[in-house]
């Protein structure tokens, strides 16, 4: 059976809305979806392959887990990529960044643990890793953003740069 277009596009919306429902403010990896779960019944089964073909979703094994170009693509589909109340949550974020690559009233590279920044701001260690991982501070604000500390491959270490936060 062929659908439309548009009942694809709204379909692939769907999916990726009930996905950031799913995973929430946790860590991308931690969250694995799988086609027969309840709450995508009404999702298409060429959705799945999109998703999995545009780079939004990573098949493993028999589940989908969700990538940060796909958390990036949720966001936008359940209209919450730089709205207001992300901006502000990201502010909050930038902010206590800032202040680590300030240190000392000269600025320089430097870097924290996930661990760190979400006892400073509040914010859960997930969210604040798919902040990182998927450059949604550069996305949003059009600044500067981190990076994963090279060879941490658990992404734990993040590396501030001394020009955070400025224009690009």
């Amino acid at each position: 059976m062929t659908i439309s277009k548009q009942k694809q596009t709204d379909n692939i919306n769907d999916a990726l809305r009930v996905i950031l429902d799913v995973v929430g403010d946790e860590h991308l990896d931690g969250a694995l979806f799988e086609l027969n779960d309840s709450r995508f019944r009404d999702i298409i089964t060429t959705t799945w392959e999109h998703l999995e073909a545009s780079g939004c979703l990573k098949q493993v094994g028999m589940w989908h887990r969700l990538t940060s170009d796909g958390w990036i693509r949720a966001l936008q589909a359940a209209g919450r990529l730089c709205d207001p109340k992300m901006k502000e949550r990201l502010g909050r974020l930038c902010a206590r960044i800032k202040r680590r690559c300030e240190e000392g009233g000269v600025r320089h590279r430097t870097g924290v643990t996930i661990q760190e920044l979400s006892e400073d701001t509040g914010f859960s260690e997930g969210w604040i890793s798919n902040v990182i991982e998927s450059h949604l501070i550069r996305m949003c604000f059009q600044q500067e953003d981190c990076e994963w500390e090279p060879g941490d491959y658990n992404k734990n270490y993040v590396m501030i740069p001394a020009r955070f936060g400025l224009d690009l």
